[in-house]
């Protein structure tokens, strides 16, 4: 709807009613109302803004309050007045005089005359006492619009004030709110490290060494949405209407209100989802990015607009492939293939261990667990014979310190270890540390 049309629905009586019982209304009649006038919801502000600021009721005087004012205002009430009749009344004739010398015949004409004259005297008292009345009315009405004209057009102006003042705020807060929902925060964890980080929403999440979390500084009102780059523990906060999804380079999670861990480091072979409890959904990115861009944070200014391309990426997503999880399984993306796996494992503690400094591994490489261990412990393994990276373990780590751990590699394998000196950084610094792992040589593979 334009200004123009707006201004002469600002005028109309009709829509003035309409408005001002718009609160009253059930939803239904609410969007009946939006409906029939197709308004914004900028322009539906302004006009309940204007219409709010300039409502008047009008007010009837009793006779006994009026009497009350005009004597406020220093006005005779009618019985304290006298009608020019009655003055006129009381002054005789000099005619009248001259015949007093006969008294019986001057008393009989006098009665006669007063007899005819006391109708009409009372037909002129009333009608005195009407245009006293009507005279006293005008005189009250112009007194009141004198003072309602002093009290209203300062109104008038403060409400025009407070009205643009309105419409300024809600501009900026428009503008605030745009800028917000495509501005980010990211968080990142130190390498060898964890950081937890509250979400928006209430949500929970744990970062592992060296991976770090964006999210917008205001969400959308349709979904939640998050980039992971590594490992994250999440804890969502539960909104059937609000889904949350955790973006990762190769996979992407549809959560609703779940406990789970995302396993998505850029140099590992796969990425994992481990679900501990609630549901989640799991598409390819690249299924998802041809079919959609789920959960982008949407340009379009209006709301109207904004709904429909929303809706548009959700029916789009639909048709991308999602694979569900229950709590116990691991969804498993294999990078070499693009294949994903789902599988159930008694226990969980070699995908969540790592929160309590735990790390498990079942009848994983050696290779594998090194590279587990670089982001545990912020080191960098030198292996220089390759067979020892295909040897399998089951092994737990509670809380050891890198110096425990390798001597238990050690009693296992027949391998030594030592620091090296490690490369420094450009401010000659040093950002990890070097272990070399070497055959033992005095022992059998």
């Amino acid at each position: 709807m334009t200004n123009e049309n707006l201004e002469k629905l600002l005028a109309d009586q009709t829509f003035q009613n309409e408005l001002k019982m718009f609160e009253t209304y059930s939803d239904l009649q609410k969007r009946e109302f939006r409906k029939k006038y197709d308004l914004t919801k900028q322009q539906f502000v302004e006009a309940k803004t204007v219409i709010d600021s300039i409502t008047f009721k009008s007010v009837t005087f009793t006779e006994q309050e009026l009497d009350y004012l005009w004597n406020a205002i220093g006005i005779q009430p009618k019985d304290h007045q006298q009608p020019q009749s009655q003055q006129l009344q009381s002054q005789q004739p000099q005619s009248q005089q001259s015949n007093q010398q006969h008294p019986g015949e001057q008393s009989q004409r006098s009665q006669g005359r007063n007899q005819n004259q006391q109708p009409n005297q009372n037909n002129q008292r009333r009608k005195d006492q009407q245009t006293l009345r009507r005279k006293v009315r005008e005189i009250n009405f112009n007194w009141f619009a004198r003072i309602a004209a002093i009290l209203v057009i300062p109104l008038i102006i403060t409400s025009l004030y407070l009205y643009t003042q309105n419409v300024s705020l809600s501009r900026f807060k428009a503008d605030k709110v745009e800028t917000l929902g495509t501005t980010y925060n990211t968080v990142y964890a130190p390498l060898g490290g964890k950081t937890m980080v509250t979400l928006p929403d209430g949500s929970e999440v744990w970062l592992n060494s060296g991976s770090s979390l964006k999210y917008p500084l205001l969400g959308s009102d349709e979904y939640r949405e998050v980039f992971l780059t590594g490992e994250g523990y999440f804890k969502v906060k539960k909104d059937k209407e609000v889904p949350m999804y955790v973006k990762t380079n190769d996979l992407h999670v549809k959560v609703y209100g779940t406990t789970f861990n995302v396993n998505a480091y850029d140099e590992n072979d796969d990425v994992s989802v481990a679900l501990i409890e609630g549901k989640v959904s799991l598409a390819l990115a690249s299924a998802a990015s041809q079919s959609s861009t789920i959960g982008a944070t949407p340009k379009t200014k209006t709301k109207t607009k904004t709904k429909t391309k929303i809706n548009a990426r959700k029916a789009s997503s639909n048709n991308a492939k999602e694979t569900f999880l229950k709590p116990g399984q691991i969804g498993q993306l294999y990078k070499d293939n693009n294949k994903l796996k789902v599988t159930t494992t008694k226990g969980l503690d070699q995908y969540i261990g790592w929160i309590n400094d735990i790390y498990v591994f079942e009848n994983t490489k050696f290779k594998n667990i090194l590279k587990r261990l670089e982001k545990a412990y912020n080191v960098k393994f030198l292996i220089e014979d390759a067979r020892l990276e295909e040897y399998s373990f089951d092994a737990t780590f509670d809380k050891k310190s890198i110096d425990q751990i390798m001597e238990i590699f050690k009693l296992t394998l027949p391998i030594e270890w030592e620091r090296v000196k490690s490369p420094q950084s450009k401010n000659n610094h040093f950002t990890y540390e070097t272990i070399k792992i070497k055959r033992d040589m005095k022992r059998k593979l």
